[in-house]
């Protein structure tokens, strides 16, 4: 028998759905009416700004694009137009009316109001623009296009001039100017300061408690609070490092929860910044690196830790991948820039001009997962250079040997270059699939170069060499469209053509982070 609520019962419900808070758009970013809803053809690809590209006018033959026309009001090859009518350009869309957003700030609740408070002042537009379009690496931007968006020039003049000579009333703007100054120290080596500016930080967390009701800081601007606290980490420990001072006081770790003894595991480890950052967010840590110059420089920094962290780390010096056959592999180690290396198949890869051969014992993931692993690990990263599919491949076999699998596991998507931008996209995606089919069923496609690298005076942009990160993981990863929210496996799958368009255009690239259904 169907029983049916009372009529006053549904009622109710129905007027206390309507009193429930929403969540509110804050920013509207361009003009929506250029996009079908729902489309795949993302606003932060189709606004990127383009090199030699000029307002209204986007017809640019991109080297590595074979029939692929940037050209935004072209369709031709694999990439339609990202506009809907032949009235529509880039002015239009971007920047309709000489905005790049419009907010209501009147309609605002005080404090969020006060946040945005001159934000909508040209300049101030055209720093948030190029913060939400870039992750927060501004320089990754052409700094020389001159046509619809204005010129803030990181890397061209010198650092500390630059930020000097911009037109930005302090005042104004707080949540941008507290942005800036972070950004300012952390994005360029401008000073070995211990410890980024503390007031920002504490502007940017009322900010998150503030816009909590629109989607948070990352709705807002396109940056998390979870990753301006990540950086402030990773800037006190990089600039330990580099000041030859181990004990400089370092920056909070971001507060995780985990039950005890939860352990994660980093998979290609290099010198351990990643391993580091998972033990200062309260994990065991198993770090596996086949580079044994890499693994000494980590041993040598944890030696000197006087936290209890330490005790907390197993190291293994170990090749790993798919498989365990042969026992011992060739790995090669460039002279240079020790953390450069991989595994040696003399069959299909050319020797370093400068490097050390030695050969290094292999272990499967899978192996290490079930030698070191009581039950389950909450993370497994995985950065393998080219073997990570066949890593997670053996992980995943451990689903059916008793052993739970990792609750999020996070892997590198291959380079634009390589795979995805020359037809073989499918193949990656297929295998992937195949592999964690019914294990891992959501997904967030996270940035990478806000982690590892770093503008500096004389020397232009830089790797942060061995000392670059993977950026926050679990529920705190950001993904590049949805911030911390996790969306389909599949969904997710279906931007990594535009996200790897992007990462041509800007010396971007991502790893994909899973979490298990």
């Amino acid at each position: 028998m169907r029983h049916q609520l009372p009529w006053f019962l549904l009622l109710g419900t129905l007027l206390l759905a309507k009193r429930l808070p929403r969540r509110r758009q804050l920013i509207t970013w361009g003009n929506s009416s250029c996009w079908k809803d729902g489309d795949w053809r993302v606003y932060e690809l189709c606004c990127f700004p383009i090199p030699n590209t000029f307002a209204g006018q986007v017809e640019v033959e991109e080297e590595g694009f074979p029939g692929f026309s940037v050209g935004r009001r072209s369709s031709t090859g694999v990439f339609p137009s990202c506009w809907l009518g032949k009235n529509f350009n880039e002015s239009d869309c971007c920047r309709p009316k000489g905005s790049f957003f419009k907010m209501d700030v009147r309609s605002l609740p005080p404090p969020v109001a006060h946040l945005f408070n001159g934000c909508q002042a040209a300049s101030w537009q055209s720093f948030l623009f190029k913060l939400r379009i870039t992750g927060g690496v501004m320089w990754a931007v052409n700094a020389r296009i001159l046509n619809w968006f204005y010129d803030f020039d990181f890397g061209k003049r010198k650092a500390r001039q630059s930020f000097q000579h911009w037109s930005i009333p302090t005042r104004k703007c707080p949540i941008g100017y507290a942005l800036m100054r972070i950004l300012e120290h952390y994005l360029t080596f401008l000073t070995l300061d211990k410890l980024l500016p503390s007031e920002p930080f504490e502007v940017l967390e009322k900010a998150e408690a503030e816009l909590k009701p629109f989607g948070g800081l990352f709705a807002a601007v396109g940056i998390s609070w979870h990753q301006l606290q990540y950086i402030r980490l990773l800037y006190s420990l990089q600039n330990r490092h580099f000041s030859g001072e181990p004990q400089r006081p370092l920056a909070a770790a971001p507060a995780v929860e985990w039950h005890e003894g939860a352990t994660g595991l980093d998979l290609g480890a290099s010198q351990g910044v990643d391993a580091e950052m998972m033990l200062r967010q309260g994990l065991q840590v198993l770090a596996v690196e086949g580079n044994a110059v890499a693994l000494q420089y980590f041993r040598e920094r944890m030696a000197k830790e006087t936290s209890p962290i330490a005790s907390a780390l197993t190291m293994v010096h170990a090749a790993t991948g798919g498989c365990s056959v042969p026992a011992l592999v060739e790995f090669q180690v460039d002279d240079h820039h020790a953390e450069k290396s991989f595994i040696f198949d003399a069959r299909k890869d050319t020797p370093l001009v400068d490097a050390t051969m030695t050969r290094v014992p292999q272990k499967s993931c899978g192996a290490l997962y079930r030698q070191f692993v009581k039950h389950s690990a909450v993370y497994v990263k995985i950065d393998l250079e080219g073997t990570d599919l066949e890593c997670l491949g053996s992980l995943l076999r451990n689903g059916t040997s008793g052993w739970e699998l990792p609750r999020f596991v996070s892997i590198e998507v291959p380079p634009s270059g390589d795979v995805i931008l020359d037809g073989m996209s499918k193949r990656w995606e297929n295998e992937l699939l195949g592999s964690i089919s019914g294990s891992y069923c959501h997904a967030k496609l996270c940035r990478q170069h806000l982690y590892n690298l770093r503008w500096i005076p004389g020397l232009d942009l830089v790797s942060r060499y061995g000392w670059g990160a993977s950026g926050p993981f679990g529920d705190h990863a950001v993904d590049w469209r949805r911030g911390e929210s996790w969306a389909p496996v599949r969904q997710v799958l279906n931007e990594v053509l535009a996200a790897s368009i992007i990462a041509r255009m800007s010396h971007e690239w991502f790893d994909l982070h899973l979490r298990r259904c």
